[in-house]
């Protein structure tokens, strides 16, 4: 799945809160609903060029009415998404990292038990 971005760079400040949100959707749809074939560098930066360029038009002095406001609102959202996503995913991988940590420090323990423990070799004659 490739990311479908307007052919000449956005003029108005709502066609780049547009742009941005179709870059933000894109990568929510990625990480989030973790979708085969999205490349998720490429979306990065789209959605990274996006925002710069629409920060460089609210810096120039353009003030973002009720729609941009409302498009920002929900690329906020979007972004709380992917970042709930990814501390749930970390948290799975610590919780994965301690029960291998207690797993193996029970193997030691095991082991050096055994390893103290005399045994009886009977031999034939």
């Amino acid at each position: 799945m490739t990311l479908a971005v307007p052919s000449e760079e956005p003029r108005t400040l709502e066609e780049w809160a547009a742009t941005l949100l179709l870059a933000t959707e894109h990568l929510h749809h990625g990480v989030v609903a973790e979708a085969p074939g999205v490349d998720l560098d490429a979306a990065h930066a789209a959605r990274t060029a996006c925002f710069e360029g629409l920060k460089r038009m609210i810096e120039s002095g353009v003030e973002p009415g009720a729609e941009v406001r409302g498009t920002i609102a929900h690329v906020r959202a979007l972004d709380a998404e992917i970042l709930e996503f990814g501390a749930r995913a970390i948290e799975r991988v610590r919780a994965e990292r301690h029960a291998l940590g207690r797993r193996r420090a029970a193997i030691q323990v095991h082991a050096r038990r055994e390893r103290s423990t005399a045994r009886a070799i009977t031999v034939k004659a």
